[in-house]
């Protein structure tokens, strides 16, 4: 899929540096590289990676059960957002699970990432439940959210 010098892929091993660097930058809890090798790997996940300007800039990851997904990890590098790559992520996570019968889509945030929530209220998710001191480092309530 390609939008405005945007291209969304399938996440391969050749992007886990790239991903991993906008990991880091983006959580503090962040996951490693056998992580994203298991996601790339893995039959109920689907991993893809937003290229902006011929570098990867973002990515996703949908995980699903039957009908209903979890949008695992979606994050941007710091100079490339507010360019619609995160958008264009959502975009390619709810049509591919759309495609593959998926009817309940959830996704979990920080309480005070008001960017991220603002991205899932736009695509028509609604919190439905807390998750009291979920987070760590810093210690913050998650926001549960649901399509």
């Amino acid at each position: 899929m390609e939008k405005n010098n945007i291209t969304i892929k399938r996440m391969t091993y050749d992007d886990i540096e790239a991903v991993l660097r906008i990991e880091n930058e983006s959580f503090s809890d962040s996951w490693n590289r056998e992580s994203f090798e298991h996601s790339i790997n893995a039959e109920y996940d689907y991993p893809i990676a937003a290229e902006y300007e011929g570098e990867t800039a973002g990515y996703a990851i949908l995980r699903s059960s039957i009908d209903t997904a979890d949008i695992i990890r979606i994050a941007v590098d710091k100079k490339n957002r507010r360019r619609g790559i995160a958008s264009g992520l959502m975009e390619a996570l709810l049509e591919y699970g759309y495609s593959t019968g998926v009817k309940k889509y959830m996704i979990e945030v920080r309480r005070h990432n008001y960017a991220a929530i603002c991205l899932y209220e736009g695509f028509g998710f609604e919190i439905f439940g807390i998750r009291e001191n979920y987070y760590s480092n810093p210690v913050e309530h998650g926001l549960l959210m649901i399509k």
